[in-house]
């Protein structure tokens, strides 16, 4: 009994990310899902009380695993790392998430309206900001500094993360995903490595 009550709350969990991935969180229905296992929306509440929780219960393993992402590197690492290195263990992050969680990813992305993940994506730039703003703390005087503190780290980690997504999107072959998600590493961290290089050899 244990067995089969397991194998219903995987097809329930598989329908619901087709649904999430198709509708996000503010569209889904419940009723469609229900329908597509062929079991009565009532019985989907024996499982999760609400599409919320069933929501949080798709996600939540995936975000875990997905935030080591943005945790894996602190500053003092990213300060004392070459760019291939940097480059390395974001790419097998990445990589290894996707193979995961490519669809909840793209739903804690673009699919979160009206849920209690909806901040997420915000959360993760401003996180990458902050790495970037620090970063450039480390590298320049106030009267050297090259940018805007407040505003250029907000715009790089923005676009660093939309370019991820889209080449997660758009790429299915597993070793050109790698080549571009290289690329795109390497055009966004060259700059302050590149920097920091320069930085070394003027002390």
């Amino acid at each position: 009994m244990q067995i089969l009550k397991e194998e219903v709350h995987n097809k329930i969990i598989n329908a619901a990310k087709e649904e999430f991935l198709e509708y996000g969180y503010s569209g889904a229905s419940m009723r469609r899902i229900s329908k597509k296992i062929g079991m009565t929306v009532g019985n989907i509440y024996r499982y999760f009380s609400s599409k919320e929780d069933l929501f949080h219960k798709l996600l939540e393993p995936s975000l875990n695993e997905i935030e080591d992402i943005f945790n894996s590197l602190g500053q003092e690492e990213f300060m004392n790392s070459t760019i291939e290195e940097l480059i390395e263990v974001i790419t097998n992050y990445i990589m290894t998430a996707r193979r995961k969680y490519k669809g909840e990813f793209l739903i804690l992305i673009d699919g979160c309206e009206g849920s209690g993940f909806e901040s997420i994506k915000e959360e993760w730039i401003a996180e990458m900001a902050t790495k970037i703003r620090t970063s450039a703390m480390n590298l320049f005087s106030e009267k050297e500094m090259p940018f805007d503190l407040e505003f250029f780290p907000q715009i790089i980690a923005e676009a660093w993360l939309e370019s991820m997504v889209k080449a997660i999107k758009l790429i299915e072959d597993e070793k050109e995903l790698e080549r571009n998600l290289r690329a795109i590493e390497r055009l966004y961290l060259g700059y302050f490595m590149n920097e920091r290089k320069h930085e070394i050899v003027r002390k």
